[in-house]
């Protein structure tokens, strides 16, 4: 027998942060936005996660228009927040970027 959670019953929901390390991304990055705002978008009607949740874009130091993609994506007010790093640095050091970044963005308990 499977015990199931009463969501309605927790006051917060944990705000999700998705980390997404790109360099030279332009072609793919419209497609993996919309799959993963619709994640989101999914979860959060769930009551899993709380509508503050989003996805973190860190641009590599790309060489075509990823960055001009990344800001066109938050323009369209999405849940989508952008890093851009200064030149490439690999994808390990853009994930632990974007990672610190989000260390500093996450909200006390109780809070959207």
């Amino acid at each position: 027998m499977h015990s199931q959670v009463d969501f309605g019953a927790i006051e917060s929901r944990p705000k999700l942060a998705v980390v997404v390390p790109c360099f030279n991304e332009q072609e793919i990055l419209p497609h993996t936005a919309a799959a993963l705002c619709q994640l989101l978008e999914n979860y959060t009607k769930d009551g899993l996660i709380s509508s503050g949740s989003y996805i973190l874009f860190v641009d590599d130091g790309s060489e075509d228009n990823t960055w001009i993609g990344i800001e066109a994506l938050f323009a369209e007010n999405r849940p989508i927040k952008a890093l851009k790093l200064s030149r490439n640095y690999g994808r390990q050091a853009a994930l632990l970027a974007g990672l610190d970044s989000v260390q500093f963005d996450v909200s006390s308990p109780g809070s959207p």
